[in-house]
């Protein structure tokens, strides 16, 4: 059983909160970014659908006028009044595909956006699920090795306190110029930051007796 010292597990768990503070700010930082993206994408879109639509009735409006004014005898018609709808129409007609295009090319920022958020929030879904998964497996090892360190401590409440051999071999590991060294510890030694206590329950001693045979 492997114990870590208080100092160095409020490091420990301080590391941890930070890291994961700082990987839900970006989320959220993602998410705020990407829903500006769509609000701008789907003003631009609501625009452009509206210049479109507005092109489409001038450009048949002219043609329409054309219509009208376009007489069975070609030599009663006003050619010139005819050509300048004409040009009018084609103009409004060209704008219009522009627009289109632009709404086409808008509308596939909104699904590339729309589609980022949904796997932001799958991946957050994942992770949640794997973190999960992760604590209820630490939670079951921590209640085993509690469950051992009750057990070993009923064994030395069993064998009295004055008894030499009730003493728990203890060893810390400590980083020295980032070299590990044992060191044999009591349960007095103060811990350092970044010690790692090893606690072995002592070695069984086992009794042979032998009955000898009658005559």
């Amino acid at each position: 059983m492997e114990l870590v010292g208080p100092e160095r597990a409020r490091e420990l768990i301080k590391a941890e909160t930070i890291a994961s503070d700082r990987a839900a700010e970006e989320r959220q930082g993602d998410i705020r970014r990407l829903n500006a993206v769509l609000v701008a994408a789907r003003e631009e879109l609501r625009a452009l659908r509206g210049a479109a639509e507005q092109t489409r009735r001038l450009a048949l409006a002219r043609q329409n006028e054309i219509s009208r004014v376009s007489e069975p005898d070609p030599r009663l018609t006003n050619s010139q009044l005819v050509a300048g709808l004409q040009a009018e129409a084609a103009d409004f007609s060209l704008k219009n595909r522009q627009f289109e295009t632009s709404a086409s090319q808008v509308e596939q920022r909104i699904g590339e956006a729309t589609g980022a958020l949904a796997k932001i929030d799958l991946q957050f879904r994942t992770n949640l699920t794997r973190d999960l998964a992760i604590a209820e497996q630490e939670i079951a090892a921590l209640k085993e090795e509690l469950a051992s360190a009750g057990r070993i401590a009923d064994q030395i409440s069993l064998r009295g306190g004055n008894d030499s051999t009730s003493q728990m071999p203890l060893e810390i590991v400590r980083q020295t110029g980032g070299l590990p060294r044992n060191i044999t510890a009591e349960p007095t030694t103060m811990l350092q930051p970044g010690d790692v206590v090893h606690v072995r329950a002592p070695a069984q001693r086992v009794g042979t007796s032998s009955a000898g045979s009658r005559p």
